[in-house]
């Protein structure tokens, strides 16, 4: 039996909290490194975010990348070494990486899971 396709909602969920994790990856890298080349060492705490906001990014980042990680792995859509390029992406190069895997994998979904025992789709 095949697992239904994700619904729109649920593409567009995924989505903003890509973007949330993707422009919060980019404001702290900034301001952490403006702070650090201003004063000659990083702040204290590692951010100038609140620790509330940096604990809730970080859960963030962590569920979107098992779920893009899960999605990569059982595309029917990409070769195995594909969806392991693409993790090792989404891992090195996260603000980049996300929006695009999102774009091209999630966003543009097409029944993209394998069901069990079913084989790859020969096409490319």
């Amino acid at each position: 039996m095949h697992e239904p396709a994700m619904t729109l909602m649920l593409r567009l969920g995924l989505g903003i909290m890509t973007a949330w994790g993707s422009l919060f990856a980019i404001a702290a890298l900034g301001i952490d490194l403006g702070i650090a080349g201003a004063s000659g060492s990083p702040p204290d705490d590692g951010s100038v975010f609140w620790p509330a906001i940096r604990a809730l990014s970080a859960i963030n980042a962590f569920a979107i990348f098992l779920v893009f990680a899960v999605i990569a792995l059982r595309s029917r859509y990409l070769h195995a070494i594909d969806g392991v390029a693409w993790i090792f992406a989404l891992m090195f190069f996260y603000p980049v990486a996300m929006p695009a895997f999102w774009f091209f994998q999630v966003l543009r979904e097409r029944r993209n899971t394998l069901g069990p025992g079913e084989p790859p789709d020969p096409r490319p």
